[in-house]
């Protein structure tokens, strides 16, 4: 004969047995939903300065005329170190020159190019250095705008020092607005150069 206490101990036990473990399963880790990466964004274009990426430029220096004095312009062909910012390399190679018209210490902070226009920041060097006669200031300026005057882009340059506009670089030239550029196409060649344009 079956014992009915036995049993019944037997039933609640199991019963038991499966309580905890469904609080115990209901407790465990949940799974984790898949996850995606995000998708890069694309890298932004850089804008060059200029349209025309020439391998080489003119800069135009300070050279011996044919009565002696040294009032001359002429053009000397160099090798652009980058190719994507040809104004400003323009701008350094004729700082560097061996005849550069430009006051010692001189350097291009920067410049924009927008709509024709060049705004050309230069250091503060470049009129605190500058102690030269009316022909010397115009030399030097004439040589940023002959040399900025080769790039189709440019039509006008304004010329600032510090960030900020002046009024004349010596005293005899008035610079505040933008100057028109020289186009060189004219300006003879310095003994020996080459004129890109003749290619």
């Amino acid at each position: 004969m079956v014992n009915k206490n036995a049993l019944r101990a037997t039933v609640a036990l199991f019963a038991l047995t499966l309580s905890v473990g469904g609080v115990i399963s209901g407790c465990g880790p949940k799974p984790s939903a898949p996850t995606t990466k995000p998708t890069p964004a694309p890298p932004v274009a850089q804008e060059p300065p200029l349209s025309d990426h020439p391998r080489t430029v003119k800069i135009f220096t300070v050279a011996q005329g044919s009565d002696g004095d040294a009032n001359d312009l002429v053009a000397t062909t160099v090798r652009l170190e980058d190719s994507q910012q040809p104004a400003r390399t323009a701008l350094d190679a004729l700082i560097d020159a061996k005849n550069s018209p430009l006051p010692k210490g001189t350097s291009v902070r920067g410049i924009a190019i927008a709509d024709g226009l060049a705004t050309v920041d230069f250091s503060p060097q470049f009129k605190d250095n500058f102690h030269g006669s009316d022909t010397e200031e115009a030399q030097a300026l004439n040589s940023i705008l002959m040399t900025l005057g080769q790039f189709k882009s440019i039509d006008r340059v304004q010329i600032t020092v510090a960030g900020k506009t002046v009024d004349s670089l010596g005293g005899h030239m008035e610079i505040s607005d933008p100057l028109d550029v020289i186009r060189p196409a004219t300006v003879r060649q310095a003994q020996g150069s080459h004129d890109p344009a003749q290619n």
